[in-house]
């Protein structure tokens, strides 16, 4: 049987030390952050991309057991980078691209 093709959001992760997290956000991850958003009145995603994103990457990574049991706060100064990878494209113009 085939991966199904998932429209939630597709995650970046970087830690402090070096290690690299590619992982999608399930919907148990994303009603996780409408619960706590609204619990701690969290600004709306569209207003706090970076915290939308961190809180998703945590919530997966301690979900899966990928990493440790941990705090939001100690996953967000223990992260160097959380990034959409929807947000990586390359323009094929530019002479950079034929690195990528």
């Amino acid at each position: 049987m085939s991966q199904p093709k998932l429209s939630t959001p597709h995650i970046r992760v970087v830690t402090a030390d070096g290690t690299e997290h590619d992982v999608w956000a399930l919907n148990p991850d994303l009603c996780a952050w409408d619960r706590e958003r609204a619990r701690h009145n969290w600004p709306k995603t569209e207003d706090a991309p970076f915290v939308w994103l961190t809180f998703l990457a945590w919530k997966v990574l301690t979900r899966t057991g990928a990493i440790p049991a941990c705090t939001l706060a100690e996953f967000e100064a223990n992260t160097l980078e959380v990034s959409s990878k929807e947000d990586e494209t390359v323009d094929p113009t530019r002479p950079e691209a034929e690195n990528a």
